[in-house]
């Protein structure tokens, strides 16, 4: 399979909610750049770096002042799409 190509960045698409308010139903599309040398370092830190992205545009949306432990953050799979793997 070393002649496999995949297009990038993917699209990664998640819902989230917030466990401080109670807010829950918001959904978000990131863009998640995978390179081969990449390990679990790498990927704990885009994670962390998108719920700071959320802790902010919730703050500006909802007045609610979240931490990062707070987001609760699941996988979402949008109408007319389908997983093709798991990262």
């Amino acid at each position: 399979m070393s002649d496999v190509t995949l297009a990038g960045p993917p699209l990664t698409y998640i819902t989230w909610g917030c466990k401080r308010c109670g807010f829950r139903g918001g959904t978000a599309n990131t863009t998640f750049p995978i390179a081969p040398n990449w390990n679990e370092e790498m990927g704990r830190t885009l994670f962390t770096e998108l719920r700071k992205k959320l802790m902010r545009k919730h703050l500006e949306r909802h007045r609610c002042m979240a931490t990062m432990e707070d987001f609760i953050i699941t996988p979402f799979v949008p109408q007319g799409k389908s997983v093709v793997g798991v990262v």
